[in-house]
């Protein structure tokens, strides 16, 4: 078997920005959320896909079970395109949850605020669906940190979704306005 090794930084942004134009999405969201994710590893040191605690896997770290898109699970663990173009649709379905009434913890409505003109072109507009990205979870609400998680054995200081945005400006040298906490839910 040969050993299998992670593309390069060039080479996922590269195909990053085809797949943001076929999905009207911006790359840079999917970047940050694959260095977010995975720290742009679809493989381990050893040449074995990389698979996290939860089961996430390859670069944008998709989850069986839990992921709105069906996939090819053994497809995702060793074709890092494949695995960029699944989540990006996984991203996409988050973004169509701002028109989708339902039911979450309770309360009915949109399943995710929208933000300004729902243009998915916009950086800022991306904010509630990094933070569904990674689950519908209030430890990534940053009026609830810093929060204790045991799971991770440590203490969260920063939501999900201002890490990922972190890592945007940071590594693409970019700005995006940042969401004000004091208009987010207790």
């Amino acid at each position: 078997e040969f050993y299998r090794k992670n593309p390069t930084r060039r080479e996922i942004f590269a195909y990053m920005c085809e797949v943001g134009e076929k999905y009207n999405l911006p790359p840079e969201i999917l970047y940050a959320v694959a260095y977010a994710e995975s720290g742009f590893r679809q493989f381990n040191k050893n040449g074995s896909p990389f698979v996290s605690f939860d089961n996430g896997i390859g670069i944008m770290q998709l989850t069986p079970g839990s992921s709105p898109i069906k996939f090819n699970e053994e497809k995702a663990k060793y074709d890092y395109k494949y695995n960029i173009r699944i989540g990006a649709k996984v991203l996409l379905e988050k973004w169509k949850d701002q028109n989708t009434v339902g039911e979450l913890y309770g309360k009915k409505g949109n399943l995710l605020p929208t933000l300004s003109s729902k243009d998915p072109l916009i950086l800022e507009n991306w904010y509630f669906i990094l933070w569904a990205y990674n689950g519908y979870a209030g430890e990534n609400n940053p009026n609830k940190l810093p929060m204790y998680i045991s799971k991770l054995n440590g203490v969260k200081m920063k939501a999900y979704q201002d890490r990922v945005i972190d890592l945007a400006e940071r590594d693409l040298r970019i700005k995006i306005t940042k969401f004000p906490k004091e208009l987010l839910p207790d």
